[in-house]
């Protein structure tokens, strides 16, 4: 047997450098200096301290980390902080003596009376007359976000590939660039998109941002633009979106196979980048989108349907917008409600809006009878009073929430727009532009519900205008 020298190194006490010199250069050892590991234990040339003992409690604290955040029982739990922990303890406690500090913060890690001290206080200790195992443990873990999507994509119905790459893409844990440097595999923060190489490389942008991933939802059957909310995280984008084609459509629907489809045909496209360094385009993502939903008819044994268009829906509240103004992006420095109430047994109408100020949180409202033909009259006409409003008190930046999906398509498609409000509409567009931020959000009835009742209330008792 021969020793290793780039292995091996020399520890050395009160010698002088030309000793020391000597001695690298007969062994061929390196010099090195103390404390080193040996292990996993550090060994030095004195007593063993609380400094040398950190990385002891930081082993522990990882392996309870690791162990809560798995699907353990409490009964498991505590048998692997008896066996594993303890015997990480004792294998440490073999080769020295552990100062007294350092076996206090052990005990710690042990005790679950310690833990309750942190959570509870000695009155509410000692008026508790049942300890329950499950209140302590949900006090101790704290409130955890409440999952509701996880049926959504972990049925059986699913193709498991589409399961994982949904579920890790929603977790935010699938492994692009920026996720591999927060877990330190590596540095190179730089690295940009493989398809694109304009931007980094985040879940974000391949799956929305990116020039080919735009394409892919364009043009697919669910015409999606994913680029038009850059304001809305990436999980709570892939969120909405499944959970309104599962409302929508159910398990069984198609929009939602072809969603998660192209889900996976993005990342597929990024990977053969990455490790086969093909070039991916719209091609082989369509390619690799018919794959995966044939194999999802093959895993659940039922036939292939014919082609046939997925017919167009507004998408998640939020989510269908008419956007106008010199800007794209921007924060807005009001959010208007507007709203209009109309029946079909009376000429008169009301219109009203609530005005929320981001600064100053306070709240303005206005609102009025109007003559209207049609309920989408007497929305296209609150929605022009509170521009006008808005813009009279000098802000360049308006958030608009309005329930009527007519309005905000006829806002975005011109060519289709109905002649009733035609030159309301054309007053809307002409405002818009003025400002520097202006959108106009498709919302639920919750979102303009002071707006409702103030329109509602000015309509029934006759009120040609009232102000809040």
């Amino acid at each position: 047997m021969c020793v290793n020298e780039k292995k091996s190194d020399f520890y050395t006490a009160n010698l002088e450098g030309p000793v020391i010199q000597r001695i690298k250069e007969v062994s061929g050892f390196n010099h090195s200096r103390l404390p080193f590991k040996y292990l996993g234990v550090p060994i030095c040339a004195r007593r063993i301290g609380v400094t040398e003992c950190e990385n002891l409690l930081a082993k522990m604290c990882a392996r309870i980390k690791i162990w809560s955040s798995r699907n353990i029982s409490y009964a498991r739990r505590v048998q692997l902080v008896n066996s594993v922990l303890l015997s990480i303890h004792i294998y440490w406690a073999q080769v020295f003596m552990l100062p007294n500090n350092v076996l206090k913060d052990i005990e710690k890690l042990y005790s679950v009376k310690e833990a309750m001290k942190v959570h509870y206080s000695v009155t509410e200790m000692q008026n508790m007359s049942q300890l329950k195992v499950k209140e302590v443990y949900n006090k101790i873990i704290g409130e955890k976000e409440m999952v509701y999507w996880d049926k959504m994509i972990r049925n059986r119905l699913e193709v498991p590939k589409h399961r994982i790459i949904s579920w890790l893409a929603i977790q935010e844990r699938l492994k692009t660039t920026d996720r591999l440097s927060q877990m330190g595999v590596t540095s190179d923060t730089q690295y940009r998109c493989p398809s694109c190489n304009l931007e980094p490389e985040t879940s974000q942008h391949i799956f929305r941002f990116c020039s080919l991933a735009t394409a892919a939802w364009q043009t697919s059957k669910l015409c999606i633009i994913s680029n038009a909310t850059p304001l809305v995280a990436f999980k709570d984008w892939l969120i909405a979106w499944i959970h309104y084609f599962y409302q929508q459509d159910g398990y069984n629907g198609l929009r939602l196979l072809e969603f998660v489809a192209i889900l996976w045909a993005i990342w597929q496209g990024r990977n053969n980048k990455v490790f086969n360094e093909t070039i991916p385009d719209l091609a082989l993502l369509r390619s690799f989108q018919d794959n995966g939903i044939q194999q999802h008819f093959t895993f659940t044994a039922n036939p292939i349907p014919r082609p046939s268009s997925l017919h167009g829906a507004p998408g998640p509240p939020g989510f269908l917008f008419a956007h106008f103004g010199s800007a794209f992006c921007g924060v807005p420095q009001l959010h208007l409600q507007v709203d209009g109430s109309w029946k079909k047994s009376s000429i008169l109408a009301g219109i009203a809006w609530i005005a929320d100020h981001v600064t100053t949180q306070a709240t303005e409202g206005q609102g009025g009878c109007i003559y209207a033909e049609s309920p989408l009259v007497a929305e296209a006409q609150a929605c022009l009073g509170a521009l006008i409003w808005a813009q009279a008190r000098g802000y360049c930046q308006i958030l608009i929430y309005t329930d009527s999906e007519v309005l905000v398509r006829s806002l975005l498609h011109q060519d289709t727009q109905p002649i009733s409000i035609a030159w309301t509409l054309n007053d809307i567009r002409s405002l818009g532009h003025q400002l520097q931020w202006c959108r106009i959000i498709k919302a639920n009835r919750q979102h303009v519900q002071r707006a409702h009742e103030l329109a509602n209330h000015v309509r029934l008792e006759h009120i040609p205008m009232v102000t809040l």
